[in-house]
């Protein structure tokens, strides 16, 4: 009788343990994988190389790309791969990522957070553009190169430091974000590419860096809350200020810009703040700013040239 009973309880104790064991293993079936354990069921990988996502990546809302996906180094994300995703919002690169493509996120119109690893020394064309929800990107301290349209429609983006290793803006890099308040340029930004802050309608202020020479055709258009701006004397030409309708004063630190300005493109500017020391050169004539259309005082070292109202 009693060893009935035992052989009874041993099979009760079998079962419990094995039901025991199953739901563990149910448990670790479920979503609790980390995203370094199923990056092959989230990314298409190839030779170093993001191609894209399976279906499955492309329902995350949150994403972190590995530097190794089996056992392989993460180096590149590669042209489209992220393109029009739809959930997507927030998306962090770990280190080892040197480029990120052409139309990399391009429209990924959920997309607010990125976090860029400091290994990432090249953003291509249209990486980012049309992000229209993008609120915070870090731009590494080792990039090289950033691509045209870079950030084109960026519209919640508000602040951007660019590095050091930077040494040209390119055209309609940061076109269209209109609330884009405040960006910081290096000492080694050389040109400003055509229409790089066209429609930057938030930007009250910018400090061009005394490294830069080039200002290219409509950089600042339609920059309508711009109030003020110092050409520094390195700059040799500019275009740039049609439509913004609340720019009030320029100042020229440079004798060939003094000397050649055409301002019928400048359409709002009421006045030119222009050193003394390059108005009285003979050699720096204005015929346009000596005429009768404007008026001239004097504040400090500088002359301030005011267009008559007419």
């Amino acid at each position: 009788m009693n060893k009935i009973i035992n052989a009874k309880n041993a099979v009760m104790l079998l079962l419990m343990c094995a039901l025991t064991f199953s739901i563990v293993l149910l448990a670790g079936c479920g979503d609790g994988k980390t995203q370094n354990e199923d990056a092959e069921d989230i990314y298409i990988f190839a030779n170093g190389s993001i191609l894209g996502l399976t279906a499955y990546g492309k329902e995350q809302t949150e994403l972190t790309i590995p530097s190794k996906i089996n056992g392989v180094a993460v180096t590149r994300i590669a042209d489209e791969a992220f393109y029009e995703v739809e959930y997507l919002t927030s998306i962090t690169i770990q280190e080892g990522v040197t480029t990120i493509g052409d139309y990399a996120f391009y429209s990924c119109r959920n997309l607010m957070t990125v976090s860029l690893p400091q290994s990432v020394t090249n953003i291509g064309n249209y990486a980012f553009a049309s992000c229209t929800y993008l609120t915070t990107i870090n731009i590494p301290t080792n990039l090289n190169s950033l691509g045209n349209s870079a950030f084109w429609i960026c519209k919640n983006l508000d602040n951007i430091i660019i590095p050091e290793t930077i040494t040209k803006i390119n055209e309609y890099t940061f076109a269209e974000c209109t609330n884009l308040k405040n960006i910081s340029l290096s000492n080694t930004i050389q040109s400003l590419g055509r229409n790089a802050f066209w429609k930057c309608e938030s930007l009250e202020q910018i400090t061009l860096p005394s490294s830069l020479t080039t200002i290219d055709y409509d950089v600042f258009r339609q920059c309508t809350s711009l109030q003020s701006i110092t050409i520094p004397a390195s700059v040799t030409s500019f275009v740039a200020f049609i439509d913004c309708v609340n720019l009030k004063e320029i100042t020229i630190e440079s004798s060939t810009i003094f000397k050649n300005i055409d301002t019928s493109p400048i359409d709002y500017p009421t006045s030119f703040k222009v050193p003394k020391t390059i108005a009285d050169n003979p050699d720096n004539s204005n015929s346009e700013l000596n005429s009768a259309d404007y008026t001239r005082t004097e504040d400090g070292d500088y002359y301030v040239f005011t267009k008559v109202a007419q």
